[in-house]
């Protein structure tokens, strides 16, 4: 077991696109196994559970910037029925150590069942196959 770092703003507005990173730091000497049995570098992935509402920034909502942190990386909604859970990976872990998860918070005006209070929200980060 090691631990990720993650990286979260204190509080957000509603209907607001803001960032969660999730930093998987490894020895980037290591390797794995890959798929024809040769060494190859570590792939790394992710998973970032937010409080039902929240949910991962359509494209027109995402910054300039956070495309091209992202560039290469995938992120998508675990299902449509959990669309708070997303995940990312596996990819190429030597350049993507930091996984960058850009989330839009819930409008109360559109869903009267948000209420903004404390949430905590949950991230887990793999290296390796």
């Amino acid at each position: 077991q090691k631990a990720i770092e993650i990286e979260a703003p204190q509080g957000v507005l509603p209907n607001s696109v803001f960032e969660v990173e999730i930093k998987v730091p490894y020895d980037v000497n290591r390797q794995q196994i890959s798929a024809d049995g040769k060494p190859a570098n570590l792939n790394v992935g992710g998973i970032l559970i937010l409080p039902k509402g929240f949910k991962l920034a359509s494209k027109k909502q995402i910054s300039p910037e956070v495309k091209a942190k992202n560039k290469g990386v995938f992120i998508s909604p675990y299902s449509t029925e959990f669309d708070n859970i997303l995940v990312v990976g596996p990819i190429v872990g030597k350049t993507h150590q930091q996984l960058i998860f850009p989330v839009v918070a819930p409008d109360p005006d559109k869903d009267p069942d948000v209420k903004y209070l404390t949430y905590p929200f949950y991230a887990g980060g793999n290296r390796g196959r």
